[in-house]
């Protein structure tokens, strides 16, 4: 589960750093007056709000099957005694 958390946090950064190429992209080709294309303009806000929009889609994916397993592991803690390592608290 550690090793998924972390692969998913890493696509977030790159996500989030791509997200920043865009917007440092778009503002170098917008300041060129010979380059200044809606289309592009308009192709490189598409990429940037999809990419967003799939940053907060994954978050929530993670977030949800994170709160069903937690959820079963305090099921399971219920049943079992407070000394075995898995139901240890703090």
């Amino acid at each position: 589960m550690e090793n998924a958390i972390k692969i998913v946090r890493l696509i977030q950064i790159a996500m989030l750093l791509s997200v920043g190429i865009f917007v440092v992209a778009g503002e170098m080709v917008g300041s060129i007056p010979k380059l200044s294309n809606p289309t592009l303009f308009y192709a490189l806000s598409l990429a940037t709000i999809t990419i967003v929009g799939v940053i907060l889609v994954v978050r929530r994916t993670l977030v949800l099957q994170s709160a069903v397993t937690l959820a079963i592991a305090v099921a399971r803690c219920e049943f079992q005694s407070a000394a075995t390592p898995l139901c240890a608290v703090g």
